[in-house]
């Protein structure tokens, strides 16, 4: 690649340009989430389970964390456009709030029906709960009333009821999110400096630590963390690739140490709620780092960026949404046949996975086209050039072997 600074979103030649190293990342956080779910359809966890639960090993099977580490990445890869063109086109803010709705609402609704459609015609309780351990798929005994379902579909409402599929939870927040994140994007890129943009985080904290009982503002510092590191990717990136292997290794050691921060201390969920939330900014710090170093130092042509990883970062987001309503659903049958819980995992898995494949191709893909044209289409003008999408591959390229800047790229899906 010519060391020329391309147009942002493209390569010389005009090809678009994919990290797909976080794209990976992506889809292990989610399989991350699925089996800690997996683990609560164990009655009695065994000890080296037990064990490894409590040890930062842990956190790679900890759901909790692996959604803040989506809150962050998100944060990252929906300001990379901006902060590489530096060009906010007429309609900008609207454009982005359309193409978001048009990224998660589809694949949301969609999986909700089935959700629905499981809970009706396959899920059988009074089999189900003499399988399934005290506590799992609990959710499934609770009724929904019209309005509830209405309330639902909105995702934004206060009240919102999430028993049908408890995942959604982080959907919720991403949506309540977007509707604030255009004006994050001016306070980080427009604000320059380290001096405005630590002051615009340190707000969220404050923000985040004034309204304990709103749940948005205890993540929304996430989303804050993620769109700076943006802004400031390439200085952080080039430093990093500068340093000594021990130093490298040092940076990935530390981000990881923090980003197991909540699994590791015990009784997170006991603490009064100050201590709770700088644990939980010191997951998101974690998150962040593991981020930079993915960014600046791992191939997105070596593993990480290999078929079957790329489909565990295309899939992810269906597969993330689905996973628990088919895990309710279906497990209990296979358990109920093969009197065993792994098997019943990774059937469950295979069948998610494929369910996901399809959702991604015929649902998330067409969606997305139709997304990034709607307002354009409708207003008359030229179409923003993915300004404000959500890659499913991030928007940046590290270089981690050819040592070139990061750059961004105008992909069209999202990272969740």
């Amino acid at each position: 690649m010519s060391n020329d600074r391309p147009v942002a979103g493209t390569q010389p030649g005009g090809s678009k340009l994919r990290l797909t190293q976080l794209d990976s990342l992506r889809g292990l956080a989610a399989l991350s989430v699925f089996w800690f779910h997996a683990f609560g359809m164990l009655a009695v966890k065994p000890a080296w389970l037990a064990f490894i639960m409590v040890t930062p090993i842990g956190a790679l099977f900890n759901g909790r964390s692996a959604v803040w580490l989506f809150f962050v990445l998100s944060g990252f890869v929906l300001n990379l456009k901006y902060v590489e063109t530096g060009k906010y086109p007429r309609f900008w803010k609207t454009d982005f709030l359309v193409r978001r709705v048009f990224r998660l609402y589809p694949a949301f609704l969609v999986i909700l029906l089935l959700a629905f459609v499981l809970k009706a015609f396959v899920f059988n309780p009074s089999v189900a709960y003499a399988i399934y351990p005290d506590g799992f798929a609990e959710e499934w005994k609770m009724a929904y009333s019209t309005s509830d379902i209405a309330r639902l579909m909105t995702l934004m409402l206060p009240g919102v009821k999430l028993h049908i599929n408890p995942p959604v939870w982080s959907l919720v927040e991403e949506m309540r999110v977007a509707l604030l994140f255009p004006f994050l994007i001016i306070a980080v890129n427009r604000w320059a400096g380290k001096i405005p943009n630590l002051l615009v985080l340190l707000g969220s904290y404050a923000i985040g630590l004034a309204m304990p009982h709103v749940s948005t503002l205890q993540y929304l510092p996430h989303f804050v963390l993620g769109a700076i590191c943006a802004r400031h990717v390439r200085v952080m990136s080039a430093w990093l690739q500068s340093q000594v292997t021990a130093v490298r290794y040092g940076w990935l050691l530390l981000a990881f140490c923090l980003y197991s921060a909540s699994t590791v201390i015990p009784g997170v969920a006991s603490l009064k709620h100050s201590v709770q939330f700088a644990i939980y900014q010191a997951v998101g710090f974690g998150a962040a780092g593991i981020i930079i170093y993915f960014t600046a130092l791992v191939s997105p042509t070596g593993i990480m960026g290999s078929k079957p990883m790329r489909f565990l970062g295309e899939t992810s987001y269906s597969f993330y949404l689905s996973h628990y309503i088919l895990m309710c659903a279906l497990s209990f049958w296979v358990i109920k046949s093969t009197g065993s819980v792994v098997i019943a995992w990774f059937v469950v898995l295979a069948i998610v996975y494929f369910l996901s494949y399809l959702i991604y191709n015929f649902i998330e893909e067409p969606m997305n086209r139709i997304g990034h044209r709607a307002l354009p289409t409708v207003l008359g003008l030229q179409p923003i050039q993915n300004a404000g999408a959500r890659p499913s591959a991030a928007s940046v390229t590290a270089g981690a072997t050819s040592r070139q800047p990061v750059e961004a790229s105008n992909d069209k899906q999202d990272l969740r």
